[in-house]
């Protein structure tokens, strides 16, 4: 999925999904609802998220 789509879908800025996707920002540290909210719109489990 595009970054662009994934942010406006998952209610997640842009910069934040490019800053988690280069791993330059710990996505563990992230708000429980922005990782719901990923999860859920790239069809995973939160836990995915973290490998």
């Amino acid at each position: 999925m595009e970054p662009c789509l994934l942010s406006v879908v998952s209610r997640t800025s842009l910069r934040m999904v490019q800053l988690y996707e280069q791993r330059k920002q710990d996505i563990r540290k992230a708000e429980a609802q922005t990782l719901v909210n990923l999860s859920w719109v790239l069809g995973c489990g939160v836990e995915d998220l973290f490998e």
